[in-house]
């Protein structure tokens, strides 16, 4: 009951005005429940009772990265670094920031330090990948893909094995009396890029890796997508897919890259996977737009720009598509 103890820690704070374990619950609640203005004066409180709250800290710099506030969460992670230089983290969440905030050259130094410091850390690659996109060295970045994606399967294959090895071992012990298994349904699989064990045994762990290499290839198959490596995009977008059926994005992007390679019935069934997963994926409606004129369907192809107008009426891209299916 979130909205009762809301309630239960202002009383205690009313009473108490520098009772920081009230005020740091309750900050905690609101982060919860996604209410980052609420959020940041109990954070803030916080942070003047103690400069050096890395609680406090780290999560009103997320609070205002979500409000889209970078200049402010970047001075929150330059305190931060000033504590602890040499925390990896913090010099690749405060690179990600500065390339949300337009200054991608300060950006790629803060990578080049957390990379110094772990050069195992696959986030960093793909963050300073995204970098290099920014700044259209896509040679740069695709090797900074090729990094992120390496050290993400080392990673998730170094998760599963002692789960795979578990689970053999239960299958080895676990029978009843007439020598059949106790339950049979539970087998390990093994997919295309990683063995991927039975949602009982996957570990929260290995779902975040999976959900991580699923947006890495993503990411790089739109980049090769967009440098005319569209047959090779649609092997990366194909993986995206294949660890996530439900990354709405990716299906956007594999439309695309059909498109591209002149594949249109694939193309559409694609774009309306991705609209039906996300209605308000307005790049989606944007190439379906463009699909649908290149098949000769002009009026239904002015019908979904519409659509994608709605959701970003300020988008070049899609006024440019507007204006294209309206010749």
């Amino acid at each position: 009951d979130f909205a009762g103890a809301i309630i239960d820690y202002s009383e205690a704070i009313n009473i108490s005005p520098k009772l920081t374990e009230a005020i740091a619950n309750r900050a905690a609640i609101r982060l919860m429940q996604e209410k980052y203005e609420g959020a940041i004066p109990d954070l803030s409180k916080l942070i003047a009772a103690d400069a050096k709250n890395t609680f406090a800290l780290a999560n009103r710099a997320n609070c205002f990265k979500k409000l889209k506030k970078y200049d402010l969460a970047i001075k929150d992670y330059d305190v931060l670094i000033l504590q602890n230089p040499n925390n990896v983290n913090y010099w690749t969440e405060r690179g990600g920031l500065k390339r949300l905030f337009g200054v991608a050259d300060q950006a790629l130094l803060d990578f080049n330090q957390a990379i110094k410091l772990d050069a195992t850390n696959h986030q960093t690659y793909y963050n300073r990948a995204l970098t290099y996109k920014n700044l259209n060295k896509f040679v740069e970045s695709l090797k900074d893909y090729d990094k992120a994606i390496a050290l993400t399967e080392t990673a998730l294959n170094n998760e599963i094995k002692p789960a795979v090895a578990k689970n053999k071992l239960t299958d080895k012990t676990a029978k009843t009396k007439n020598g059949t298994d106790k339950n049979p349904t539970e087998k390990v699989t093994t997919p295309v890029v990683a063995p991927v064990l039975s949602k009982t045994s996957k570990s929260v762990v290995s779902v975040e890796l999976t959900a991580r290499l699923s947006d890495y290839y993503n990411n790089r198959g739109y980049l090769k997508n967009q440098i005319n490596k569209s047959a090779e995009a649609l092997k990366d977008l194909d993986k995206a897919i294949d660890l996530d059926s439900t990354f709405a994005y990716a299906y956007n992007n594999r439309a695309l890259a059909k498109l591209t390679l002149n594949k249109l019935p694939d193309a559409l069934k694609d774009c309306n996977t991705a609209i039906r997963l996300d209605a308000k994926n307005a790049y989606a409606y944007n190439n379906l737009a463009l699909i649908l004129f290149k098949m000769g369907k002009k009026t239904e192809a002015l019908a979904e720009i519409e659509k994608a107008l709605q959701l970003m009426p300020e988008n070049q891209d899609f006024v440019a598509t507007k204006a294209k299916v309206s010749k």
